[in-house]
């Protein structure tokens, strides 16, 4: 899940806005890290995607963190899945803390599978209440083997002290083409702040042809923003 540090070392940039680096190495690996930072009204987040993919033996590694503070409301959202090929042994692991408002909640849920056939489903979903917060998650994950085409989406809502934000991340991989999808959307509203962060990576596998497009909104106090990668 962790990079060497001659290759992570330079990654991060702090600023209104995320960047991105990938690193190349012939066909495979790809790396990219993305850090989107936004700070207004009291509310600080950051939302980290990181996407490791590696073809032929297929071993993908997708890591989402997104990190809320805003009105004593932090919460942190952590999403790992792990698949290598021809074996098909994944593992998705998702952690959710949150503390405010005397709320401190930890939600973890670790997905192992291995097999031939290897068509799983496992849907989580969690739904708090208290002190006008209401927290919802949902994760969602489909591999059918052999094929290898897995689909994992996590839904995060939270609403509190006028914060409202949703976090959705969707990873689609078929294999043998390694056509790999993550797209993450981050949407909070409170404060009149509505910023929207959208992340789309997209590989074909073979010629290893990735495109990444990062879109940043954010309408509030008079600031209206767009960055597009």
């Amino acid at each position: 899940m962790t990079s060497s540090p001659q290759q992570s070392h330079d990654w991060l940039h702090t600023g209104a806005y995320s960047e991105d680096k990938m690193e190349e190495s012939g066909q495979v690996p790809l790396h990219m890290l993305l850090r989107l930072q936004i700070s207004g009204q009291g509310l600080t987040q950051t939302c980290e995607t990181r996407l490791q993919i590696s073809g032929q033996g297929l071993t993908q590694t997708c890591e989402t963190r997104l990190q809320i503070s805003g009105q004593g409301l932090t919460q942190t959202c952590e999403t790992r899945l792990q698949i290598s090929g021809q074996s098909l042994t994944p593992t998705c692991e998702t952690r959710l803390q949150i503390s405010g408002q005397g709320l401190t909640q930890t939600c973890e849920t670790r997905l192992q599978i291995s097999g031939q056939g290897l068509t799983p489903k496992s849907e989580t979903r969690l739904q708090i209440s208290g002190q006008g917060l209401t927290l919802k998650s949902e994760t969602r994950l489909q591999i059918s083997g052999q094929g290898l085409t897995p689909k994992s989406e996590t839904r995060l809502q939270i609403s509190g002290q006028g914060l409202v934000p949703t976090c959705e991340t969707r990873l689609q991989i078929s294999g043998q083409g390694l056509v790999p999808t993550c797209e993450t959307r981050l949407q909070i509203s409170g404060q009149g702040l509505t910023p929207t962060c959208e992340t789309r990576l997209q590989i074909s596998g073979q010629g290893l042809t990735p495109t990444c497009e990062t879109r940043l909104q954010i309408s509030g106090q008079g600031l209206s923003p767009s960055v597009s990668n």
